[in-house]
């Protein structure tokens, strides 16, 4: 079996280590391209929480149910990728749900929620009904300085896994691009720097052993090579 040449090792070297280090940065940069866009879907479903309990500035807007299920539509309209919302208002019984987008009768009034109105802050925590691909949001509705109900939300963060997709897309086509530039212009370094001086060297040599004592390389160069 014939061994590789130097050139041939240099290229399959510099391929290889390009590659790599192509694959290890597209890896390490969609984790934490997908991370920070997770998060910031999470910011905004506490944002999105918070700004429907504040909406709700009195007691006979909270007991309104039809003017409840309008603004719940109008909101799901305007966010394509909020799953659903439900209000729930305190009553002497504790928590109730006075209006929802989703089928949700019978159910009991989610930890979250209760978390919420009970610390009067806004919660949130993965969407765990749905694989972990959401968030669920929960804020409390205070009507002159009095806790009066919460209003929890899910919102999906599919969006964010498609960006996560472009953005890894995006950064391969510009690494590849780098890669390709730097795969040539380091193989043109391996031939004029190290492959070219040896064959010249080698057929010097020959020449020597044939018995030109005369032959030389044809080398100007100053460094160890041409030494």
């Amino acid at each position: 079996m014939k061994a590789w040449s130097l050139r041939t090792k240099s290229t399959f070297l510099v391929v290889g280590l390009t590659t790599g280090s192509i694959l290890l940065a597209s890896t390490i940069h969609h984790r934490f391209a997908l991370h920070a866009l997770r998060e910031d879907v999470r910011t905004r479903a506490a944002y999105v929480a918070s700004e429907l309990a504040f909406g709700i500035t009195t007691r006979a807007e909270l007991e309104d149910r039809g003017l409840l299920a309008a603004q719940i539509r109008n909101t799901l309209a305007a966010r394509p990728t909020l799953r659903w919302i439900e209000v729930y208002a305190a009553g002497p019984g504790g928590l109730s749900r006075v209006a929802s987008s989703i089928e949700a009768g019978g159910q009991a009034v989610p930890a979250l929620a209760a978390q919420a109105f009970a610390t009067g802050r806004t919660m949130t925590a993965m969407d765990e009904a749905n694989a972990g691909e959401g968030w669920l949001a929960a804020a409390p509705i205070a009507l002159l300085d009095e806790r009066a109900g919460a209003v929890l939300l899910a919102l999906s963060v599919e969006g964010a896994n498609r960006l996560a997709v472009s953005l890894r897309e995006q950064l391969l086509i510009t690494l590849l691009v780098a890669g390709v530039a730097t795969i040539v212009a380091l193989t043109l370094f391996f031939e004029r720097g190290l492959s070219r001086p040896i064959r010249l060297l080698l057929a010097s040599m020959a020449a020597v052993e044939r018995g030109d004592l005369t032959a030389t390389p044809p080398l100007t160069r100053q460094d160890e090579m041409g030494e």
